[in-house]
């Protein structure tokens, strides 16, 4: 390959992963130890919101095992504003569209899942807030969970 092919080969792979995230405002995932989401495991995320003027959305992703299929799952939010008021919501999680196709993007033994569970959202205060996660089951843990994460973006 010559110079020329190699630089726009890698412009173009440049170009594709930071084209996809221009709206995120925050996104990160918490590893989870041993595969498994135990239900006492609230996982915390602390998004620093600087401009109260736009609308966001909330994705919920999830980093599981192939193969994992829940019947149905559902995950609490708590979220504290930086004046200490807290909301509390739950959501449902998808696996699966109505033609039940797994939603998931897998690769090899890994897929990696996310989901729309707030759109439109308006932040009314700046500054950091929290979100707690807990999965809203009668489990004492999911099992063939590796990762769980938060996404906020510009709608």
């Amino acid at each position: 390959m010559n110079k020329i092919t190699t630089f726009l080969i890698l412009l173009a792979l440049v170009m594709a992963t930071t084209s996809c995230n221009k709206n995120r405002i925050f996104s990160e995932q918490k590893d989870l130890p041993n595969r498994r989401w135990e239900k006492n495991n609230a996982l915390v995320f602390n998004p620093e919101i600087s401009d109260t003027s736009k609308s966001y959305n909330f994705y919920f992703s999830l980093r599981h095992v192939y193969g994992f299929q829940p019947a149905g799952f559902k995950i609490k939010v708590e979220m504290s504003v930086p004046s200490g008021q807290v909301m509390i919501k739950t959501f449902p999680i998808s696996f699966f569209d109505n033609k039940k196709h797994l939603l998931s993007d897998c690769s090899g033994d890994y897929c990696d899942l996310e989901t729309l569970i707030e759109e439109g959202y308006k932040f009314t205060e700046t500054g950091k807030y929290q979100f707690k996660i807990l999965y809203d089951m009668e489990a004492k843990a999911i099992p063939n969970i590796m990762q769980v994460g938060l996404i906020i973006g510009k709608k």
